[in-house]
C-alpha cells in the first residue's frame, strides 16, 4: 500500500567510501520514511532521488508523512 517513487540519475559516478556504513544510512532513511507512511495505506508515498553535482553526489530519501510535530522540533 506504499508507492515507492525512483528518480535516478543514469550520470552518478561510483562513489568512494565504506559500503556498509553507507549501505546502513540508506537503510536507515529508507525504514524511516516507510514508517512516516505506514498509517497512509494506499496513499503513502516514499521517494529517493539522487542526482551528480560536480564534486558530489546527492542522494535524497523523502516521504508524504505527517512531519515531526512542532513541539517536537527544537
Amino acid at each position: 500500500g506504499i508507492r515507492l517513487e525512483l528518480d535516478l540519475d543514469p550520470a552518478v559516478r561510483p562513489v568512494q567510501g565504506d559500503s556498509a556504513s553507507l549501505h546502513q544510512v540508506v537503510l536507515n532513511l529508507l525504514v524511516n520514511a516507510l514508517q512516516a507512511v505506514a498509517d497512509r495505506p494506499g496513499e503513502g508515498v516514499v521517494r529517493v532521488r539522487s542526482a551528480q553535482r560536480p564534486a558530489e553526489v546527492v542522494l535524497e530519501v523523502g516521504d508524504n508523512g505527517p512531519g515531526i510535530a512542532p513541539e517536537m522540533r527544537a
